[in-house]
C-alpha cells in the first residue's frame, strides 16, 4: 500500500467507541478522499473538516481495506507513518504502533503530548512490523489522528505498508532498467542479521519507447508497464500540477534534457521497485537533471536511483522549494549532486559517491522557516580540499549590474559598458533580443588568486538610426547562473549620425582656491561636448 492512497475518514469530532478500527466495523458512512488527508498545511490532497477555530476536534479516525495475498511467503513488513501531531496505528484489530501518544488507553479527547512542527510535520517515520499481523484476503489498516491541543492550526496524515517476500518464483522484468537486489543474512530464510548486500541492473528492452516532452498540462501518472519512457527535451511540470512516477518505472533522457519543477514531482519508488532517472542507453552526452523552482509544494524522491545528470548546474537544483529525498542513490556523476538556494531539503539514507571536482552539496541558504535535515546518508571521499558539502548562510549573489551605457542620443557607433556585480565572476550578454554570448569569465576566476575584474562589454559597427539595449546575466562562485528570465538590462541608447550634444558640466561659484587662473581665482563653468566634429561657440553666451 503506497502512500497517497484513498482512505475513509471520520472528521465530525465524535466518539466511535472502540469498534472503529475492528475488521468487520461499517465504515460506509465515513467520507473518503486521497492522502495526504489534514488541513492548516496548504498542501493537502484532501482536507478534512478541523472543527470550530478556537475548539479543533482532537482526534479524526481513518480506516483502508486492502488484499495480501500468500502471506506465509513476507518475511517483512515495514510501516511508513506521516503523523500530525500524534497517531495510534491498528492492523486487523491490533494495534501495531503509536507515536507521539502516551501510554495506556487511548479516547477520543486524548491529545498528543507535544505540538509538531518544521520537518517532523511532514518526515515519514519507519516501523517494522511482524508478517502475522497479515491475513490471506482481506486486511484493513485503522489510524487515529490526535491534537496536542484545542488550538492547534493543522493535521497531517499519510500512511505507506510494504512487505517482503522470499523469491520463490521467478519475477516478471518491467520495461526499462530493473535493480535486482541481494542480501545475505547469518540466518536462514532471510531472518537475523544482514550482512552484505548488491545489486545488478537489468535493461529489459521491449523494443519502445515511450516520449514525454512539453508542459504536463494536468497532473499525470508515469507507470512502469507503459514505459521505458523517454524525455526528450525539457518537461515543465506547471505550478498546481503534479507528476507521478510510480514503482519500477524507467525514465530514458536524451543530451541536455530535463524536468523543471514548478508544481509537484512524487516519484516514490519501492526497495525492490526503484525508480531510475538515467541517459538514453548508448548517448555519450548526458541530461540536464531534475530542477525545482519557485513552489511551496513539496516533491519528493523516494527509492530513486539517478545517473549521468552532468549537463546542467548538478543532478538536483532547487531555488525556492522544498524537496524529500529517501534513499536515493547517485552514480556516474561529474557535477554536484545537489545546489540548493533558498529551498528546504530532506536527505534521508542516501548514496552520494565522490565526484571528480568540487562539493558534492551546495547548500546557500534557508528560507524564512526552512529546514535541511541530512540523516544516515553515505558520502563518498572528497576531492583535494574540497568539502563533502557547503552550507552559506549568505548566498553568494549572482546577479549582474551594467554601467557605462552612451547617453540616451549618440553619435558614436561604438560601446563600452562595464559589467560587476558581488559575487560575480562570469557573464553572458546580448543585444536586444539576438543570441546569447558565450560564457565571459573574470581573468583568474577558479583559480586560488582573486580574480580580475570583469572583462567590459564591447559593442562596434553600430547602425545609424538603430536603438540598442544590453541584457546581462551573471554567474557566481558556486556556478548558479542568473536567470536568463531575469537579466539586468541597461539603458536603451539611440545611434544618431547627426547628434552632437553640449552641456553644462560643472559650475564652480565662489570660487576662493580652488581654480586659480590669471593670477586670480574667478568662478567657473564647465562645459562638456559630446560630438563627431569640433563645435563653434560663436555666438554663444552665459
Amino acid at each position: 500500500m503506497s502512500t497517497g492512497s484513498e482512505w475513509k475518514y471520520l472528521d465530525d469530532g465524535s466518539d466511535p467507541g472502540t469498534a472503529w478500527y475492528s475488521p468487520g466495523f461499517d465504515d460506509s458512512a465515513w467520507r473518503s478522499g486521497r492522502a495526504e488527508l489534514g488541513y492548516g498545511d496548504g498542501g493537502e490532497a484532501t482536507v478534512v473538516n478541523s472543527g470550530p477555530t478556537s475548539n479543533r476536534y482532537i482526534t479524526t479516525y481513518f480506516r483502508k481495506s486492502f488484499i495480501a495475498t500468500k502471506v506465509a511467503w513476507y518475511f517483512g513488513l515495514r510501516l511508513r507513518l506521516l503523523a500530525d501531531d500524534g497517531a495510534v496505528v491498528y492492523l486487523n484489530g491490533m494495534e501495531v504502533c503509536r507515536s507521539n501518544m502516551p501510554a495506556g488507553t487511548i479516547g477520543y479527547m486524548t491529545r498528543a503530548p507535544v505540538s509538531l512542527g518544521g520537518a517532523d510535520e511532514s518526515t515519514f517515520v519507519g516501523y517494522d512490523l511482524s508478517p502475522a499481523f497479515l491475513r490471506d484476503g482481506v486486511n484493513t489498516i485503522a489510524v487515529e489522528i490526535h491534537q496536542n491541543a484545542p488550538s492547534s492550526s493543522d493535521i497531517s496524515f499519510d500512511l505507506a505498508l510494504e512487505a517482503t517476500q522470499r523469491g520463490t518464483q521467478e519475477a516478471a522484468l518491467l520495461p526499462g532498467i530493473n535493480r535486482i537486489v541481494v542480501e545475505s543474512f547469518d540466518s536462514l530464510a532471510g531472518a537475523g542479521r544482514k550482512l552484505e548486500e548488491g545489486y545488478i541492473d537489468i535493461w529489459y528492452d521491449t523494443g519502445r519507447m515511450s516520449d514525454l516532452a512539453g508542459t504536463v498540462a494536468s497532473d499525470r501518472v508515469l507507470d512502469a508497464a507503459s514505459g521505458p519512457w523517454r524525455v526528450t527535451g525539457t518537461v515543465t511540470i506547471p505550478a498546481s500540477t503534479t507528476l507521478t512516477i510510480e514503482p519500477g518505472t524507467t525514465l530514458f533522457f536524451n543530451p541536455n534534457a530535463g524536468l523543471t519543477v514548478r508544481g509537484r514531482l512524487l516519484a516514490e519508488g519501492t526497495a525492490y521497485q526503484s525508480i531510475t532517472l538515467t541517459k538514453v542507453p548508448g548517448s555519450a552526452a548526458g541530461w540536464a537533471g531534475l530542477q525545482f523552482l519557485n513552489t511551496a509544494q513539496e516533491s519528493r524522491l523516494v527509492h530513486v536511483n539517478m545517473e549521468y545528470a552532468d549537463a546542467g548546474a548538478g543532478a538536483i537544483r532547487a531555488d525556492h522549494a522544498e524537496v524529500y529525498l529517501d534513499h536515493v542513490a547517485w552514480a556516474n556523476q561529474i557535477k554536484p549532486y545537489l545546489v540548493f538556494d533558498n529551498s528546504s531539503i530532506v536527505l534521508k539514507d542516501s548514496v552520494l559517491p565522490g565526484i571528480p571536482n568540487g562539493e558534492m552539496v551546495h547548500f546557500a541558504s534557508l528560507p524564512p522557516g526552512g529546514h535541511a535535515l541530512f540523516e544516515g546518508n553515505v558520502f563518498g571521499s572528497p576531492t583535494g580540499y574540497e568539502d563533502i558539502a557547503g552550507f552559506l548562510d549568505n548566498p553568494v549573489s549572482s546577479v549582474a549590474s551594467i554601467s557605462g551605457e552612451p547617453l540616451p542620443v549618440t553619435w558614436s557607433t561604438v560601446a563600452t559598458l562595464s559589467v560587476d556585480g558581488p559575487g560575480v565572476n562570469a557573464y553572458k550578454y546580448r543585444v536586444n533580443h539576438g543570441p546569447w554570448s558565450a560564457e565571459v569569465p573574470a581573468p583568474g576566476a577558479g583559480l586560488t588568486a582573486e580574480a580580475e575584474p570583469l572583462p567590459p562589454v564591447v559593442l562596434t559597427g553600430l547602425q545609424n538610426g538603430q536603438s540598442y539595449t544590453v541584457y546581462v546575466v551573471g554567474k557566481n562562485s558556486a556556478g548558479l547562473w542568473q536567470s536568463e528570465d531575469s537579466p539586468t538590462v541597461s539603458r536603451t541608447w539611440t545611434v544618431d549620425a547627426a547628434a552632437r550634444q553640449l552641456v553644462i558640466n560643472e559650475v564652480l561659484a565662489a570660487n576662493q582656491s580652488v581654480l586659480k587662473h590669471d593670477n586670480g581665482f574667478p568662478d567657473a563653468v564647465e562645459l562638456y561636448y559630446d560630438g563627431p566634429a569640433s563645435m563653434s561657440l560663436a555666438g554663444m553666451s552665459l
